[in-house]
Formats: structure tokens, sequence, C-alpha cells
């Protein structure tokens, strides 16, 4: 039977071969979905209104649609500071500041692990739902 409503687990994956981990939600809700792809538009412009144009261009900030995609995505992580303590990411003020301050190199393996992580979830949940027959629904 088909599932109406988000699986709200988590998952545990590790970074940089095991120096740390990150625990991500297995899967987004309708509303994390929507403002995550929503939040790196900047506006969209219409097509030409001669008649020659009909597409519209959309204008994306793709450093905000990052940052979007891994606070949407991340819950926690081990990460430590330069004198060994935990850095908390509890609070979406937290997480903005933290996320601001890594290192390039360490944001990127974040972004890495989630973008793999969510390739190989949506690829297992497309099968699962190209089994359920028609009658299950």
């Amino acid at each position: 039977m088909r599932a109406f409503f988000t699986n709200t687990d988590t998952t545990t994956l590790p970074i940089f071969d095991g120096e740390a981990t990150i625990t991500v939600k297995q899967e987004l809700n309708a509303g994390d979905s929507k403002q995550m792809q929503s939040s790196a538009l900047r506006r969209m412009i219409p097509g030409s209104t001669d008649g020659n144009s009909t597409g519209v261009t959309y204008d994306v900030d793709f450093a905000v649609a990052a940052f979007a995609k891994v606070m949407t995505y991340l819950v926690d992580w081990t990460l430590v500071d330069a004198k060994g303590k935990p850095v908390a990411i509890d609070t979406p003020k937290l997480m903005t500041a933290a996320l601001r301050e890594l290192r390039p190199d360490v944001f990127a393996e974040i972004e890495r692990v989630i973008d793999e992580f969510v390739l190989a979830t949506g690829k297992k949940n497309l099968k699962a739902d190209s089994a359920t027959k028609p009658e299950d629904i």
C-alpha cells in the first residue's frame, strides 16, 4: 500500500571516510521540499510580449540552493570545533552560523554525501513505487 505521509526517521552517514558523521532526514515532507525548492529562486522573468518567446527565464541563486538543501536535510552531526568541543546545530540560527563557518571543502563533503543519499533513496523509492500494483492503491 502506498504511504501517504513521510517517514520521519533519520539516517546517520559517514563523512570524510568516517572521521565524522551527519544525521539526515530519510525523506522530506511536502512543506520542506517545496520550501527548499523555492528558496533559491530570485525571480521569474516571463518571455517577451512580442510573441517571439514563450518561455520563462528563472534567476536562481545556486549558493542559496546548496545551503537550503543542506539545512533542510541535516538534523545533527558529530563535528567539533578547534578545541574539540561539539558544535551544536539544534536551532536554525545555530545551524546557519555553523554552516557558514565551515571550510568550503567540509561543506562540499556534507553536500556531496547528502546528494548521494538523496539519489540512492530516490532510486529505491522509485523502484518501490513502480512495484505497487494499481489494485494496491
